[in-house]
């Protein structure tokens, strides 16, 4: 029985109960919020994959897998666009980020492409951008048979699409008659490998950012 302190889980919570502004603190640049947040989505998925390749009898990865590609997608995405804010500090040699305009959009193409232009605005092409942007593009592609450049995330947030006719159509995995399936252990080596190739741009350029602080 659920009773009016239950209701207020907000206020009501304990030493080991998580506090939304202890990791991300008010005061903290866009761009390292933006980090902080994308880490707790990694973590996320590395966890649920894990759990999954260990469970063998439930299959949990069958349920699992769409929060798994959504909270891979949703680091990568924070990644990006905290890597954009940074480059953008360098190039204009301010430290203030709260005034960076940065891309709304939620198709990790698109970021790609905003990274890559402002990257090369300051320095030589890097093996890393072409890394990410094979990544991408493998988990982008599958995700509409009809319209192969047609990506978005919500195929991994809902199980039916609104098209233009209004109706609901399948997402691209329930449209043949043949199982679409992930292979786990390969997702996980590549997941890993570019949060190492993210991770390790978004602190060498915070560390150029540092040094425009003096």
């Amino acid at each position: 029985m659920l009773t009016k302190k239950d209701n207020n889980f907000y206020k009501n919570f304990g030493h080991n109960d998580p506090i939304l502004n202890w990791a991300i603190c008010k005061n903290d640049s866009v761009h390292s919020k933006n980090i902080t947040m994308a880490e707790g989505y990694y973590e996320a998925a590395v966890c649920l994959i894990d759990e999954c390749l260990s469970d063998s009898i439930t299959h949990k990865g069958d349920t699992w897998i769409f929060p798994i590609m959504f909270c891979v997608n949703q680091f990568i995405e924070l990644y990006l666009k905290a890597i954009y804010i940074q480059l953008e500090l360098i190039r204009l040699g301010e430290v203030d980020d709260t005034k960076v305009e940065i891309n709304k959009s939620h198709k990790l193409g698109d970021l790609l492409g905003d990274v890559k232009q402002l990257f090369s605005e300051k320095f030589d092409k890097e093996s890393w951008l072409d890394e990410v942007e094979e990544f991408i593009s493998i988990i982008e592609k599958p995700t509409d048979i009809e319209n192969p450049k047609a990506y978005n995330i919500t195929s991994f947030r809902y199980p039916t699409k609104f098209s233009k006719d209004n109706t609901n159509k399948p997402q691209f995995y329930n449209q043949g008659v043949d199982n679409f399936g992930v292979n786990l252990r390969q997702y996980k080596k590549w997941v890993f490998v570019l949060h190492n190739i993210l991770d390790g741009k978004a602190d060498e350029l915070c560390d150029m950012i540092s040094e425009i602080k003096g």
